[in-house]
């Protein structure tokens, strides 16, 4: 929905941009930011998670999306024989922004940190960045929350699904 075109083995993760209050707990799963602030938002969320090895999107406002590419170092050359390994998809472990509130991002994704460490390590230094933007939109700061991942699934066309309909009726 975010208009990045997703590979079999990539994984998406939806993020939002929280709110933090005064002792660097989320406040809002939901921050509400001027255009100027979104701007700059966009900027670290990029630098975060450069290509090509990850793709990003903005959706507006707090809505931001991430794409881990896999790497096809893995997937057989014609000069290295070794069969593709299984693919796995990333545990999905963050709960939704709304189930952390009241919690500092750090403890918050620490069950992240355990699961997928290259992306803990992405989004705490985005979050050193976002900690830093405050105003009037964001007086304490602000924190990108990874949640929702997901990998594209395999689908039949559409036109396979309106021949089979037009088969049986």
């Amino acid at each position: 929905a975010a208009g990045l075109p997703l590979d079999p083995r990539d994984t998406a993760w939806r993020c939002n941009v929280v709110a933090l209050d005064a002792h660097g707990r989320m406040a809002d799963p939901a921050a509400t930011l001027l255009p100027a602030t979104e701007q700059a938002i966009a900027r670290i969320v990029s630098e975060a998670f450069p290509p090509p090895a990850h793709a990003t999107a903005h959706g507006g406002g707090f809505r931001f999306t991430v794409v881990e590419r896999e790497t096809t170092s893995h997937i057989a050359s014609p000069t290295s024989p070794v069969p593709p390994a299984p693919f796995t998809p990333t545990p999905c472990t963050p709960a939704g922004p709304q189930d952390v509130v009241g919690q500092s991002p750090a403890d918050a994704l620490r069950n992240l940190a355990r699961h997928h460490p290259a992306l803990h390590a992405r989004i705490t230094a985005a979050n050193a960045h976002l900690a830093r933007l405050t105003g009037a939109d964001a007086p304490h700061g602000l924190a990108l929350w990874p949640w929702g991942c997901g990998h594209r699934p395999e689908l039949p066309p559409f036109a396979a699904g309106n021949a089979a309909a037009s088969a049986s009726g």
